[in-house]
């Protein structure tokens, strides 16, 4: 099983890597997020025993057109298992074996297979947009409407966020390091948080001059509670969840953008708010 060791061993190499890349970053550029964005480096990702790894051994004679089946205890060799890593796991597994049994890998493309690979993963993440059809345009335009408007959209991420101390990276970086349940339990919470925000904030009636922003806001929220609620994942689906961890900083910084573009109309058109209200928050 020599030939299924080598690729696990690939497998698990691209998770630590990519997350190890990821993590790092570059010092001083996190976004700014409801939930703040991390960029400390980590060196550790997965297990490397789950099921997904002996679903490899279980495709390593498959790989060939005329190999028998083989049986690892505990793994069904006609199961194909419901997790993107799972999904990954045997599709590269066999297009790999039978790239190096037809002669078409060698060393010079390898690395190109692995990419392309890897490229198909990004399919795996497509939100579905929301569009001005999804949320609530009201009527009013002037100074009271707006100025309630940034308050409301304020009020709503403090509500749905209060009590939070640690950024969602931080926690799964910890989790990841040791395996704890708990910080993902903390994860599948917070993602389940960024859905109550989604929520309510598409029930907020939008000036018509912010329709567009709000859109921007409510896919922005969605993007980062689906990739939250990827990580949350990271004992279980360990692609799935480095492929929404790696794009999980673009959208936090959608969101970001969203949220700053909105604040700054509000000023631009002399919407101030006192110390004591919700849109003091983003001022």
């Amino acid at each position: 099983m020599k030939r299924t060791r080598t690729v696990v061993a690939l497998v698990v190499g691209l998770l630590i890597i990519g997350s190890a890349l990821y993590f790092k970053g570059e010092e001083g550029t996190a976004p700014a997020s409801v939930v703040a964005v991390g960029d400390e480096s980590t060196r550790s990702y997965i297990n490397s025993e789950g099921d997904w790894a002996k679903e490899l051994d279980v495709m390593a004679l498959r790989a060939a057109e005329d190999a028998p089946e083989i049986e690892i205890e505990g793994v069904a060799s006609s199961t194909l298992l419901g997790t993107v890593t799972d999904s990954f796991a045997r599709t590269f597994f066999e297009e790999f074996a039978r790239g190096e049994l037809s002669g078409a890998l060698d060393d010079s493309n390898k690395e190109l297979f692995l990419q392309a690979s890897v490229a198909k993963l990004t399919q795996t993440t497509d939100d579905t947009l929301l569009t001005k059809n999804n949320i609530r345009i009201g009527t009013e335009n002037d100074l009271a409407a707006l100025r309630t408007y940034g308050n409301t959209i304020a009020a709503i991420t403090q509500r749905h966020t209060a009590g939070t101390t640690e950024d969602e990276l931080t926690i799964l970086k910890r989790g990841l390091a040791s395996e704890n349940e708990e910080d993902f339990a903390t994860l599948t919470n917070m993602a389940a948080a960024y859905s109550r925000i989604l929520a309510d904030t598409l029930e907020v009636f939008v000036p018509p001059e912010l329709a567009d922003e709000h859109v921007l806001l409510v896919n922005a929220y969605q993007a980062v509670g689906n990739d939250i609620a990827g990580m949350s994942e990271g004992l279980t689906d360990p692609v799935y969840a480095l492929v929404r961890l790696q794009r999980h900083e673009e959208d936090a910084k959608a969101m970001a953008t969203a949220l700053d573009r909105i604040y700054q109309t509000l000023s631009a058109k002399g919407v101030r708010y006192t110390s004591d209200e919700p849109g003091a928050l983003f001022q």
